[in-house]
């Protein structure tokens, strides 16, 4: 985390998604005025990423990532964006630092989400890092479902969108199929062949969440996407207070004040 607030040693990162991940568990829709009051108290926290929501997905999502971005906070502000213009220009408009544009390549992602062939997904994820990057953004990039993406495919895709411009990459276990070994196996496959600094996103389906972001953390990620509770989709992501008191005490990462 920032220096001075939780983690120094081996440069660990956290960015909390309880905002948008959160979001996505069932029941749970936050106003506008408790989506400041959590970004401000994971600011205060020492978080060095807030993914602020999605804000082409709705007018009231789009007017928090808004509101949010410009209360001056330390933490690096995220917004959620498909591999799309129009997202990208609404990101702009919120005035995040970075844009987390995510898209799958798998057979899942081409035949039930997209309804679109690889090559076309591909050139449009490309366009649109690039874009981002025209913008004046950071970019992240996120495969989705990289848990069941080729091994091949993740990394030639991982590698055009970092020459296409991406700060970061992400490894997102959308599903949750992964284990602690399976994760130390796949991201360093990934590392040899691609240098950009990794993330990696978690679910929680088996209750390894938890389990897996503590073996990225041996792996080398450099960044953990946590939320507050864990919460998220279906059985939600790997918690903040876990993933960063398992830090502290097991594995002794330095300055953690909780």
């Amino acid at each position: 985390m920032r220096k001075g607030l939780l983690f120094q040693k081996n440069e660990i990162e956290i960015l909390d998604t309880t905002l948008r991940e959160g979001e996505q568990s069932r029941g749970i829709l936050f106003t506008t005025g408790q989506k400041i009051k959590i970004a401000e108290k994971l600011d205060g926290f020492g978080v060095d990423y807030i993914e602020l929501g999605h804000p082409a997905a709705s007018p009231s999502v789009r007017k928090a990532v808004t509101v949010i971005s410009s209360l001056g906070l330390q933490a690096q502000t995220v917004a959620h964006a498909r591999a799309k213009k129009e997202d990208i220009d609404i990101i702009r408009k919120c005035k995040t630092a970075w844009a987390g544009i995510f898209s799958g390549i798998n057979t899942f992602s081409l035949n039930y989400r997209l309804r679109s062939d690889r090559k076309t997904v591909v050139t449009n994820i490309l366009n649109a890092i690039k874009y981002a990057k025209d913008c004046g953004l950071k970019v992240r990039f996120t495969c989705e479902d990289a848990s069941r993406t080729g091994r091949k495919e993740l990394v030639d895709l991982y590698a055009m969108a970092v020459a296409s411009g991406a700060d970061r990459i992400c490894v997102a276990d959308t599903v949750g199929i992964l284990t602690p070994s399976k994760t130390k196996a796949l991201l360093a496959y990934i590392k040899k062949y691609v240098t950009a600094d990794m993330h990696v996103h978690f679910h929680n389906d088996f209750g390894l969440a938890v389990a897996n972001s503590l073996a990225a953390y041996e792996a080398g990620a450099r960044a953990l996407d946590v939320s507050i509770n864990g919460i998220g989709e279906r059985s939600g992501v790997a918690a903040l207070a876990e993933v960063c008191m398992a830090l502290k005490q097991l594995y002794t990462v330095n300055n953690i004040w909780i």
